[in-house]
């Protein structure tokens, strides 16, 4: 397989064997990256697989990382909860109840004297 270099890249030995390729050649993987995200971990993920019914498995590289996410606290994407749990032998993607959602409740502008914790239990019921 070889590839045609253009506009005098193959006189610079810098340039040798580099190719030149246009943003239209890589048009239909822009395309199909487009939505995809980003994450950054510091627990050492070493694979991530998507389940189905938006679920996800993630490996990680020790239990001690995989302990280190379960009790770091709550997540959050987009402003949606998270759920995350160990994965069990017993685990049914298709019988998986959950029971607790965490949510996160925004009180914009409110006053500090109300943020104790009888005020905040009044405030949201």
């Amino acid at each position: 397989m070889g590839f045609e270099k253009t506009n005098g890249m193959e006189d610079n030995p810098v340039n040798k064997g580099m190719v030149k390729i246009e943003m239209e050649e890589v048009a239909l993987e822009i395309e199909y990256w487009k939505n995809a995200i980003i994450c950054y971990g510091k627990w050492g993920v070493e694979k991530v697989c998507l389940m189905g019914n938006g679920i996800f498995l993630v490996i990680s590289s020790s239990k001690e990382n995989t302990n280190s996410v379960l009790t770091f606290g709550y997540y959050f994407f987009d402003l949606k909860p998270l759920i995350v749990k160990p994965w069990t032998p017993k685990f049914n993607i298709s019988k998986e109840d959950i029971k607790r959602v965490p949510i996160w409740v925004r009180l914009p502008n409110l006053d500090i004297k109300y943020l104790g914790e009888r005020s905040l239990y009044k405030i949201i019921g």
